[in-house]
């Protein structure tokens, strides 16, 4: 994410004019100020996501060792090819890692051994980070999540809160994260009889009642049909869990 670094020193000011922010005829903005603003994001959001769930985390660090062999592939094609780096502004996407915009450099421009040196290094500690985080998943060693399966189980089965109420809602940051909860949360209490819907802005909803159909506002009907003053829903197709990031 820090391409500027690795342009050869007699090529560097060529980039940094070609890419820097003027305003009223003053350079206001290097490349480089974005790389190490992009940077300090990308660690921010690695930690939110492992905070979220290991899950997430793991979908996150795939992604970047993909990033990271499509960039490696790049700088190993014959000289006089461009790579594109990244100009990103500073703004957290869902799920993904930000990335707007693009930036061109020629690749004889590039100390190429050196860069691939660092994604080489990069690439060895998200392998070993990956195949941690696939030992926990494997050994479902989740215990984030084991917690919250027994807080359900103790909310909807042993005591509800308030008589007859049974219903829970979860939010998550993360998209990645939601699906990941509706997948075991369903697997856990589908053949108890008890349903959970998901839903998200970036991915389609779904629920584990498939008289239900599956869109956006059915699920959120099906898990609150008193609040949102709909069309009656029968007990039996009502949603008693609903999973979503912040799009409800």
């Amino acid at each position: 994410y820090t391409p500027m670094a690795y342009i050869k020193p007699r090529f560097r000011q060529l980039y940094r004019e070609r890419y820097q922010t003027m305003v009223k005829g003053q350079a206001t903005f290097f490349q480089e100020n974005r790389e190490t603003s992009v940077k300090t994001l990308h660690r921010f959001n690695l930690f939110k996501r492992l905070e979220s769930s290991v899950y997430a985390f793991g979908e996150t660090v795939d992604r970047l060792l993909e990033r990271i062999e499509t960039l490696a592939g790049q700088l190993r094609a014959p000289s006089g090819k461009e790579i594109e780096g990244e100009v990103a502004d500073v703004e957290e996407d869902e799920d993904d890692i930000p990335t707007i915009g693009k930036l061109k450099i020629r690749l004889e421009h590039i100390e190429v051994e050196d860069y691939l040196y660092s994604l080489a290094y990069d690439r060895e500690q998200l392998l070993t980070i990956q195949a941690e985080i696939r030992r926990i998943r494997t050994e479902e060693r989740d215990r984030k999540l084991h917690e919250l399966l027994e807080f359900l189980r103790r909310k909807i089965v042993d005591t509800p809160y308030n008589p007859g109420n049974k219903k829970v809602l979860i939010f998550t940051a993360f998209a990645d994260t939601a699906d990941y909860l509706f997948r075991h949360v369903s697997k856990v209490f589908k053949p108890d009889g008890v349903h959970t819907g998901f839903v998200s802005g970036s991915r389609p909803a779904e629920a584990d009642n498939y008289a239900l159909d599956q869109k956006f506002e059915n699920i959120l009907n099906a898990f609150s049909p008193l609040s949102r003053l709909t069309v009656p829903v029968s007990e039996d197709d009502q949603l008693t869990i609903l999973i979503g990031t912040d799009c409800i």
